[in-house]
């Protein structure tokens, strides 16, 4: 379903709300994710990992097979105690999961939707399908290799995402 009319605009998230941390595209690798997860944690948000994340497998260099990613980012749009999904990285093979996705739940839900890199497939998809607005910015999965003051700047843009 398309929705023609109105945009519309994310809830915002508030401190002490649990968001869903999924995987709908490339393997995570669990040291730099680690890192994101903590930085969920100090701008006062509870993350919860969707199962793609919680299995650290890989499939044809995907977090999973194409099923469970649809699943995961459905579970996370429809689950009434998650107010934001956060994916975890990009990669690719984001595009895959676009025809299966709840689009009339992900309007309804106007749960905040954050991702970068191949994961723009997946803000455009919501946009058109949805009428959802999404954000492209900073996923949890942050590179360490850049040193300390790359940490920070990469912590700084992913907080200030945050602070919807």
């Amino acid at each position: 379903m398309i929705f023609t009319n109105m945009y519309v605009s994310p809830k915002k998230i508030k401190r002490g709300s649990r968001v869903a941390v999924v995987a709908p595209a490339s393997l995570i690798h669990q040291d730099q994710l680690r890192e994101g997860i903590d930085i969920i944690k100090e701008a006062g948000l509870v993350p919860i990992l969707g199962p793609c994340v919680s299995n650290l497998k890989s499939f044809n260099a995907h977090s999973a097979p194409l099923e469970d990613r649809v699943n995961e980012l459905n579970w996370a749009f429809k689950s009434p105690e998650i107010s934001a999904v956060i994916c975890a990285l990009g990669g690719m093979g984001s595009a895959a999961v676009l025809p299966y996705l709840d689009y009339e739940t992900i309007r309804k839900s106007r749960k905040p939707f954050l991702g970068r890199s191949d994961i723009s497939a997946l803000n455009a998809g919501i946009l058109k399908h949805a009428g959802l607005i999404t954000f492209n910015c900073q996923t949890p999965s942050i590179k360490l290799d850049g040193g300390e003051s790359f940490r920070v700047n990469q912590s700084e843009s992913f907080v200030k995402t945050l602070e919807l």
